[in-house]
């Protein structure tokens, strides 16, 4: 059974397409798609969810249909690309309320990064 596993993000902010590029890096395995969540794809597939000011992480397992928001779809997106990150990325099972001011801490203040890497569009990109 095929998995689809496609991390939306907001292509306008440079925090979040460094971030895209460090999971490219780190996907050895190539589990991962990208899509912006002004695209086609975010549009068909999460289209309610496009205006909240975060990462969400769509998993796709034959019938079954996850979303994971916030720092849990950090943590999940980690989980999935497995190896060492899999020993991050367990977090995902803990509480919202636990691990959620830590993520929206870093969204209030992610354009004060200055982070210059940017991603490549290949194969993993959707629309």
């Amino acid at each position: 059974m095929q998995t689809k596993a496609i991390v939306f993000f907001d292509d306008t902010c440079s925090f979040c397409k460094s971030l895209v590029y460090y999971l490219q890096v780190i996907d050895k395995k190539k589990k991962l798609l990208f899509a912006p969540l002004d695209g086609k794809t975010a549009k068909e597939l999460i289209s309610p969810l496009r205006k909240l000011n975060t990462v969400v992480f769509y998993v796709e397992s034959g019938e079954k249909k996850h979303i994971y928001l916030y720092m849990k779809a950090v943590l999940r997106i980690l989980f999935e690309v497995g190896g060492f990150y899999t020993l991050i990325g367990w977090k995902y099972i803990l509480p919202k309320w636990l691990i959620d001011p830590f993520y929206k801490w870093i969204v209030k203040y992610r354009d004060t990064f200055q982070l210059t890497k940017n991603y490549t569009k290949d194969e993993s990109f959707l629309p």
